[in-house]
């Protein structure tokens, strides 16, 4: 017989810490993404985020979500992201799966939604009849360098076996890549904007993002910001514990970044690099000032190194799909966002929502 265990916000913290949680196995949540859940300034105490399944004190499966609140028409919504999902291999495809999607289901009331998902969660909670397609966003992925010993290797077992010599691969390509690069750089106008990173968000920053999320759907502020940054789910140290979803990368930057134009502030967006890989999670600019941006990304991504940049901002994709020497090829992208029916039958406009490329769980992985 199958038995859920379920976690709150509140019994977290000694959960990670206990005996039970050392001698699992395969742990159901990370000690990061556990602070991380915690000290979620959407979360309340009586949240639960964890549903385990064990068998014969097994645990064979697991499910996680975080919360989250929507600001639509002047109202307040409480709902909770999908944030992680696994099943031993030799119990798939026997309902334990469905079992913890039920239980979410019944304790959040049907206030859930989701994103960057597996195809065959996706198929499991379509399958439900209790979700269906709220937005879906054309987005864009431009590669600048090769990453094949990064991108190959989870794809296939002989990659893994391959992976010296996808490196040596990357590392002769990407070498030569450089000369490219710093031909191209004298081309590249230098901004008329200045672009500053920030250690912290200040008073000034702060009230700039307050009074340009009025029409953005989540309105982060700057406490959410902050804990983002204070709490990540991923580390540039390996860490030895059995937890079947990200919680390490070789390099990880997250950089916070005002723009100014005469001395008054007219931006804020945060960089996300990750193995090379680069994303904005949340970005506040003027369409007027998005050309000059992308000089300013063109040389970022040039000193970093960066492999391959991906954006779902409209105003982005469309400035970045004009013809670029930069980039060595450019591919349509495309995602969507799922909400329980419950959610889009009694929420008023939640299709008109505005979604930023944070949003769910990607500010973290």
């Amino acid at each position: 017989m199958t038995e859920v265990k379920k976690i709150k916000i509140s019994e977290l913290l000694d959960f990670v810490n206990s005996n039970e949680y050392l001698q699992l196995e395969n742990k159901p949540i990370s000690k990061l993404r556990a602070l991380s859940y915690i000290n979620n300034p959407r979360a309340n105490k009586n949240d639960v985020v964890i549903f385990i399944a064990f068998e014969e004190n097994e645990l064979v499966g697991y499910r996680t979500v975080f919360a989250d609140k929507l600001f639509i028409n002047n109202t307040e919504y409480k709902f909770a992201w999908f944030s992680g999902n696994w099943v031993i291999p030799r119990k798939r495809r026997t309902g334990i799966s469905k079992l913890l999607l039920n239980e979410v289901l019944k304790d959040w009331n049907e206030q859930l939604m989701f994103t960057n998902y597996a195809q065959a969660s996706k198929n499991i909670y379509l399958k439900s009849g209790k979700f269906s397609e709220l937005v879906s966003k054309s987005g864009l992925r431009m590669y600048l360098n090769l990453n094949l010993s990064y991108i190959l290797p989870p794809k296939n077992n002989l990659f893994k076996i391959l992976k010296p010599c996808l490196t040596c691969v990357d590392l002769c390509f990407n070498t030569f890549n450089n000369f490219r690069f710093k031909a191209l750089n004298k081309f590249i106008y230098k901004p008329n904007l200045d672009y500053i990173e920030i250690k912290s968000i200040d008073g000034e920053t702060s009230e700039y993002i307050s009074n340009n999320h009025s029409n953005i759907s989540f309105k982060r502020n700057t406490v959410e910001y902050n804990w983002i940054e204070q709490y990540p789910w991923i580390t540039e140290t390996k860490q030895k514990t059995n937890y079947n979803f990200s919680q390490y990368a070789r390099n990880i930057k997250r950089t916070y970044i005002i723009v100014k134009l005469n001395n008054k502030l007219v931006g804020f967006l945060i960089l996300f690099k990750r193995n090379n890989i680069l994303t904005i999670p949340y970005f506040y600019l003027e369409t007027e000032y998005i050309s000059d941006f992308t000089l300013y990304l063109k040389k970022y991504m040039i000193k970093n190194k960066i492999a391959y940049f991906t954006t779902y901002t409209p105003q982005l994709v469309t400035e970045l799909s004009k013809p670029q020497k930069l980039f060595l090829k450019k591919k349509q992208q495309k995602t969507s966002y799922y909400a329980c029916n419950n959610m889009l039958n009694n929420i008023p406009d939640l299709k008109d929502i505005e979604l930023q490329d944070g949003d769910s769980d990607m500010s973290f992985v």
